[in-house]
């Protein structure tokens, strides 16, 4: 995938390399094989997009796949930029999503040295590549945390949606129950906790009398306090749910 990305593919390289550090947290990959792949990958996109135009010169302007990343404008414009600021272009090109395919492609129309374009692109990549892929290590554990909890909230859409279709009133109150989940550390996951404990119970209570009223009154009593003893003893007050109340 970073090859192909490498060579224009419209696939950011960034996602393998984020990806690549997020399986390493996991402990899938090991990160010092996994970051060096990474590394060597993106250069051997870089380092055929330079052969290419080194070798084939202005002629791969004239293939279909070329001009859709390096037209014959932008083409004229990288020549210039080449000559009036050398290898620099390269340096930027690389932190610049969208743009790499045209400008190693250029570089090697350009007749830039291969050392000093390997060197210079090596280098960016060394700098830039190990960021991207230590911010998605570190913060592994919060990107799964948000994964979940979009998951949770693609379910309890879900929920709404199939409860509508039999109990409009309850649907409502199921999506109230969403404004449960709220603010940040240990205050969003106790919001969280009460609204999956009422979730779980909703079965039941769908088979109950007053099915609305009494998850309204479940819901109202998990908003009571933070540490969730309302919402204990209100499950344990309801007549309709003697199997919550154990």
């Amino acid at each position: 995938m970073l090859f192909g990305a490498g060579l224009g593919l419209p696939v950011p390289e960034e996602v393998p390399v984020v990806l690549a550090g997020l399986l390493s947290r996991a402990q899938i990959f090991r990160w010092w094989l996994a970051l060096p792949v990474c590394v060597v990958g993106v250069l051997s996109g870089d380092v055929v997009l330079y052969w290419l135009g080194h070798h084939w010169g202005e002629r791969v302007l004239d293939w279909r796949p070329v001009r859709c990343v390096l037209p014959r404008e932008r083409e004229a414009w990288l020549l210039a930029a080449y000559r009036q600021h050398g290898v620099k272009i390269i340096f930027g090109a690389r932190h610049v999503m969208g743009f790499r395919a045209a400008a190693f492609l250029t570089a090697g129309i350009a007749h830039i040295p291969f050392w000093k374009f390997l060197g210079v692109d090596a280098a960016a990549a060394c700098l830039g590549l190990p960021v991207s892929f230590g911010l998605a290590y570190v913060f592994a554990d919060r990107v799964q945390s948000v994964l979940a909890d979009v998951h949770r909230v693609e379910r309890w859409l879900h929920l709404v949606r199939s409860t509508a279709e039999r109990d409009y009133a309850l649907a409502v109150e199921v999506a109230e129950c969403r404004n449960l989940v709220k603010g940040y550390g240990d205050t969003h996951e106790r919001g969280r906790a009460r609204f999956d404990t009422l979730m779980k119970l909703l079965p039941q209570i769908a088979a109950g009398p007053d099915p609305a009223g009494t998850l309204s009154a479940l819901r109202k009593a998990a908003l009571a306090d933070e540490s969730g003893a309302a919402l204990a003893v209100a499950i344990k007050q309801m007549p309709a749910l003697p199997q919550a109340a154990e």
